[in-house]
């Protein structure tokens, strides 16, 4: 059979007023729960049912006062007191009572009263023996309650443990708000050199690189000169520019014709074919028609064909004004003219037939090399030369 246990907080325990009962506890303490009171006199009342009944407790250690001392009494019967013995260490669970004599037909009263004041009593759970049949069930409500300065060492312990997870507790959490003041400490001095860095930054740029408007202004404007002209480079005056353009007149340009009009003259220049037509009109029209002379080039050039018709007039005697001989012939509708080189021995009816037969008037006496040089070369054209 078993027994059933009644806590000190169950509601079937009762205490006087005048014992001034206070609440405690430890964990090696029946449902770490303990009722107990300093004061003599004090009483805790149970109500049972069963054949044997027992009442623990707590005893302090030494140095807290004098040994509990208490009396027990069932349904008024004869009083038993009990004395605990104090040790260096707390004993808990220790057994103050008990009383295996009882009927199982009827209810039970207990009664337990501290003897004496100025020492500890610690009430902390009765154990009860129940009739066959009729085993109840123990009631472990407990209803918690503070306790006073009067706890003994156990007690002390205890609230010694729960101090000690509070302060570990605590520890934690200042650890962690000293990290978080570190961290934030950390950011702001970071955030406080990179914003002096740009600031360094910002002033060397402008050192640097000044504002165009703190530029001082000149009192003079300077004169700008954007190409400036070496004269050296500049090209010399027209009017002392040599001629270096190519004679229009080459004697490997100009075939000796075969046949047809004109005649022929070898003389120091070229040999020059004469048409029927003004020469100087036909030295304009050429010398227009290559547009890259321009004005100067035609001077030059009627100046050159003035000066080879005054050479042949000088070349040809017996001409007259112009230097010019004639002949005619008894052929369809020739009639040429031409010019001799001067001290030939071609008469003018020998020119004539010469012209009628080949149309060249030419010396057959003497060749045009031994009166003239004809070795001399136009020099060869010079072109990018302005006139």
């Amino acid at each position: 059979m078993g027994l059933l246990t009644f806590d000190d907080r169950d509601p079937l325990v009762s205490y006087s007023v005048n014992g001034n009962w206070k609440q405690g506890g430890a964990t090696e303490e029946f449902n770490a729960t303990t009722t107990f009171t300093i004061y003599g006199g004090a009483t805790a009342t149970l109500t049972f049912t069963g054949t044997s009944v027992g009442v623990y407790g707590t005893i302090a250690n030494t140095g807290l006062g004098a040994a509990p001392q208490s009396s027990y009494s069932v349904d008024g019967g004869p009083t038993s007191t009990y004395t605990g013995k104090m040790l260096s260490t707390i004993q808990y669970r220790q057994e103050f009572y008990l009383n295996k004599n009882l009927s199982a037909n009827e209810p039970h009263t207990l009664v337990v009263t501290t003897v004496g004041s100025g020492a500890f009593f610690y009430l902390d759970y009765f154990l009860v023996t129940p009739v066959d049949g009729s085993s109840t069930s123990m009631s472990s409500t407990s209803s918690s309650s503070s306790t006073t300065s009067h706890t003994p060492s156990s007690t002390r312990s205890a609230a010694k443990a729960d101090s000690t997870i509070d302060t570990g507790v605590r520890v934690g959490i200042v650890v962690l708000i000293v990290g978080i003041l570190v961290v934030i400490f950390v950011v702001i001095m970071v955030l406080r050199r990179r914003r002096k860095n740009a600031l360094k930054e910002k002033k060397l740029d402008e050192t640097e690189i000044p504002n165009l408007r703190t530029l001082p202004r000149s009192s003079a404007p300077s004169q700008i000169t954007p190409f400036p002209i070496d004269r050296d480079l500049a090209p010399p005056p027209i009017g002392n520019t040599p001629n270096l353009m190519p004679s229009m007149l080459s004697r490997n340009e100009t075939p000796q014709p075969s046949s047809g009009k004109g005649a022929v003259m070898y003389g120091r220049y070229a040999p020059v074919s004469l048409p029927d037509a003004d020469p100087l009109a036909s030295s304009a029209t050429s010398s227009s028609s290559m547009g890259w002379g321009e004005k100067r080039q035609q001077q030059q050039q009627q100046q050159l064909l003035e000066e080879q018709q005054q050479q042949q007039r000088l070349l040809v005697p017996g001409t007259g004004a112009s230097g010019l001989g004639s002949g005619s012939s008894s052929s369809s509708d020739a009639s040429y003219s031409g010019y001799a080189p001067a001290g030939s021995a071609v008469s003018s009816a020998t020119a004539t037939a010469t012209a009628s037969s080949t149309g060249l008037v030419q010396s057959a006496s003497q060749p045009e090399e031994s009166m003239y040089d004809n070795s001399f070369e136009p020099p060869p054209p010079q072109y990018g030369s302005y006139v």
